[in-house]
């Protein structure tokens, strides 16, 4: 039984669900960009498709981020 629960996949449940998997991809690689680009002073646009704005935005207030 120990071996089955150590090579199951790691799930992280949020309670909103506005954070799906493609929206918490987005927000991760907004973290890497900010984090790649910190201390820069010429740091390029980030891109964010349009189709979700709306959704990246209400959870990035979700995460406080």
């Amino acid at each position: 039984a120990d071996e089955q629960q150590e090579k199951a996949p790691a799930v992280v449940k949020f309670p909103s669900p506005l954070i799906t998997a493609d929206i918490l991809d987005e927000v991760v690689r907004y973290m890497r960009f900010r984090k790649d680009h910190d201390g820069q002073v010429d740091v390029p646009q980030y891109q964010i498709p349009p189709e979700i704005a709306a959704k990246l935005l209400m959870a990035a207030d979700y995460l406080d981020i």
